[in-house]
């Protein structure tokens, strides 16, 4: 029997449970099983992610927010190394390192009119609304077009920033309208947004 919860952040869906299932995209499958954009396998302080398709993803800043307020813990280890967590009503922040070299970031006029199918890596297309506020598209691997990326606004802001674009702290809102907050802070980069719980469920 393995038992799951479904959460929801910023728009992302996903299943996350204490253990790892076989198959992985039929759970993921929208039509013939839970479906989500990606499974959360919480070993211990390790989490480990899964896009859509049953794939190992490295990053996923949504994921691990999700990961953060499923287990209540202020300390977790990602692929990339350990995060901290603050939690607050609602949702939480979490520091993350660098995830660009998982992410491509391509500036445009446009990021509404940009379309195509997954690539091997994350695409991320923005436009600097203001020195505060990015408009963002994300194309993820595996998955497809997804209504927020966390790991994916995390590298957009860092791009940004690093060619003093933006300001230590931006909103990064997506072209579905969800929206998260980076911030520059100390040696650290936060990201910040919201969590909800749908349900928990089990399948036999």
């Amino acid at each position: 029997m393995f038992s799951f919860a479904k959460y929801v952040a910023a728009g992302n869906d996903f299943i996350v449970s204490r253990e790892l299932p076989d198959a992985i995209a039929l759970l993921c499958n929208r039509r013939e099983g839970v479906g989500a954009d990606g499974l959360i396998w919480l070993e211990e302080d390790n989490v480990h992610f899964f896009n859509q398709d049953g794939s190992k993803a490295y990053c996923c800043g949504n994921g691990l927010r999700v990961a953060a307020v499923f287990s209540g813990k202020q300390r977790l280890k990602t692929a990339l190394g350990w995060h901290q967590v603050e939690f607050y009503p609602g949702g939480c922040r979490i520091s993350y390192p660098d995830p660009s070299k998982y992410h491509k970031v391509v500036e445009v006029e446009d990021p509404c009119s940009v379309f195509h199918p997954p690539q091997e890596v994350n695409c991320n297309y923005v436009k600097v609304l203001n020195r505060n506020h990015v408009l963002l598209k994300t194309i993820e691997r595996g998955v497809g077009e997804t209504p927020s990326c966390g790991s994916g606004a995390i590298s957009t802001f860092l791009k940004l920033f690093n060619y003093r674009k933006v300001e230590p702290k931006i909103l990064v809102e997506f072209t579905s309208g969800e929206k998260l907050s980076v911030t520059s802070r100390d040696t650290d980069v936060w990201l910040e947004g919201p969590v909800r719980a749908v349900y928990e469920g089990k399948i036999g």
